[in-house]
């Protein structure tokens, strides 16, 4: 009886072990805004949990113009996310894609559905190649909602008008192909003389047209827009330096009812003591691994910090064998968190670009070939040879054709074609 007793112990203390990590690891994931929410709706019901005197104006500009109504709501109803709804279709997708590649463009995608990175940021951000973005790209504008993943008006409502069957079709993709300004101007006569069909024709694609949702993101959970940064990155006297915003929040239970006397009073205390350790224990264990995340990267991408120097090949593995945590905890840590950066929001992920394509290594090599080549003595060039023995002195294992094939990439002459006479 004794024993069984204690086997009921045992798995009891287990399943609260259990329940701790599960809200540990919730936490973790949560992003500054989150946070903020947490602590908010934590506070609205807990007597021992004190905080910031301006957390609530701290919320308030946060959600800028979001009622108190909204803001309840969404914290008690956890709707899908545009990204989420498209994650999905990505993991069930027979189509042959990089999906972390994949990964990122959803991510990218602003609240509308729209990706706003042009082809070249894209390609200097994932080192992937046109042709694996552009397929990438495709490949997502196949999902719903339909429109998503464009690159203009345009491209959203042609990817939509694609998935339509109706008589008007062919005059609408043509006059979105051509004329959807004279259309925003309203220039049905014009179009119908242009086109040489009749102004019914024309009325009836304008509608077509019309039907299509131009902000296909829209009716989804945004949580990029509640989206702020996470930490703040600045460059003094050639120092990086951080600041995490979420220390800011001054988490504490009260002295006060710490010190009562009044058993009764503890009694009822007791639970709402252990909730709000829980909570401050759990935002401290984020914030000192985010806090050392941002550290890694800061320390492998310093010249990116410092110099707006390219990208190097960092993977999740590397920062989780560098901070001695799990991979798994430095990909939670990451998601949906963003730093400040010579005021641009930018999302950690960003920061690992190994893990979006396996050519990190070919685009340092790229970059290195071009310094070279920059600094090379005009009359006597490198050869392709003297290059890869160069690139093998610090590390980076290229064969002659492999250099040859990378300057060709960059569009940069041979030897002979770079040789300079005085």
């Amino acid at each position: 009886m004794k024993l069984e007793t204690n086997l009921k112990q045992t798995q009891i203390q287990t399943q609260k072990l259990s329940l701790k990590q599960q809200f540990s690891l919730k936490v973790l994931e949560m992003n500054d805004t989150q946070v903020l929410d947490a602590i908010v709706a934590e506070l609205e019901i807990n007597p021992v949990l004190e905080a910031n005197e301006n957390i609530y104006a701290m919320q308030e500009h946060a959600y800028g113009d979001r009622t108190p109504f909204d803001l309840a709501l969404n914290y008690v109803v956890q709707e899908e996310s545009l990204s989420e709804t498209l994650l999905k279709q990505l993991h069930t997708d027979s189509n042959q894609v990089n999906e972390a590649l994949a990964d990122f463009i959803i991510e990218s995608l602003d609240s509308n559905g729209y990706l706003r990175l042009s082809m070249e940021e894209l390609m200097e951000i994932t080192h992937a190649s046109f042709e694996e973005l552009e397929e990438t790209i495709n490949v997502i504008q196949t999902f719903e909602p339909y429109g998503v993943c464009a690159r203009s008006l345009q491209e959203c409502i042609l990817i939509q008008l694609s998935y339509l069957h109706h008589p008007a079709l062919k005059t609408a993709i043509t006059i979105t192909d051509r004329y959807l300004e004279e259309l925003a101007q309203n220039k049905l006569p014009w179009l119908a003389s242009c086109l040489n069909i009749s102004l019914e024709e024309v009325n009836a694609a304008a509608a077509l047209i019309r039907s299509c949702n131009p902000k296909p993101g829209s009716s989804y959970a945004h949580p990029s827009a509640y989206v702020a940064a996470d930490a703040k990155i600045t460059v003094i006297d050639r120092e990086v330096q951080i600041e995490l915003l979420s220390t800011r929040y001054d988490l504490r239970i009260s002295k006060r009812y710490q010190s009562t006397t009044d058993k009764e009073m503890q009694n009822y205390l007791k639970k709402y003591i252990k909730q709000a350790e829980l909570l401050i224990a759990s935002i401290e264990k984020r914030n000192v691994t985010l806090l050392g995340i941002v550290h890694c990267i800061i320390d492998h991408q310093k010249d990116y910090f410092l110099d707006h120097r390219p990208l190097k090949g960092f993977t999740l593995k590397e920062a989780a064998q560098a901070l001695g945590i799990h991979e798994s905890t430095v990909s939670r840590t990451i998601a949906n968190k963003y730093v400040s950066f010579e005021e641009r929001l930018i999302p950690l992920k960003f920061f690992f670009p190994a893990k979006l394509s396996s050519s990190d290594s070919a685009h340092e090599a790229k970059e290195r070939i071009k310094e070279l080549i920059t600094s090379e003595n005009k009359q006597q060039p490198y050869s392709d040879q003297d290059l890869a023995d160069l690139l093998l002195e610090e590390g980076i294992r290229c064969s002659r054709r492999t250099v040859a094939k990378y300057r060709d990439a960059l569009g940069i002459p041979s030897t002979s074609k770079r040789k300079q006479y005085r």
